[in-house]
């Protein structure tokens, strides 16, 4: 190997390493929660589910560990739900008497919840 195919190489490899540290650092700091926000999600919000929903499953686990913090309430307990937040699909979010169907990340719910 020549010394200009080494140096290009090793430009290459620094560059995917500064790009990988980004990388990860960005994702990390939109993931990061706290029992404070969390808190503060939950306090401000209703999750309406179905225990036979697979992106009902998927909701709780991006909740993780703060889920039993959580206001959940399963539409076979209660199928008045249907009509009256006028659901779409589970899961659904209620936020100040709005809903917002779908699985949304935590960043999302810090968004809708202004937390």
């Amino acid at each position: 190997m020549n010394k200009d195919t080494k140096i290009y190489l090793g430009l290459v490899v620094i560059v995917l390493i500064i790009i990988s540290i980004i990388f990860i650092r960005n994702y990390l700091i939109n993931q990061q929660t706290d029992k404070t926000t969390m808190q503060c999600i939950a306090s401000k919000s209703m999750l309406i589910a179905s225990t036979s929903c697979s992106h009902c499953v998927e909701q709780k686990k991006i909740l993780g560990d703060y889920a039993k913090d959580f206001q959940i309430v399963y539409v076979e307990d209660d199928p008045t739900l249907w009509s009256k937040y006028n659901l779409i699909g589970v899961p659904t979010w209620v936020i100040d008497n709005r809903t917002y169907p779908g699985t949304k990340s935590i960043t999302e719910l810090k968004t809708l919840t202004n937390c």
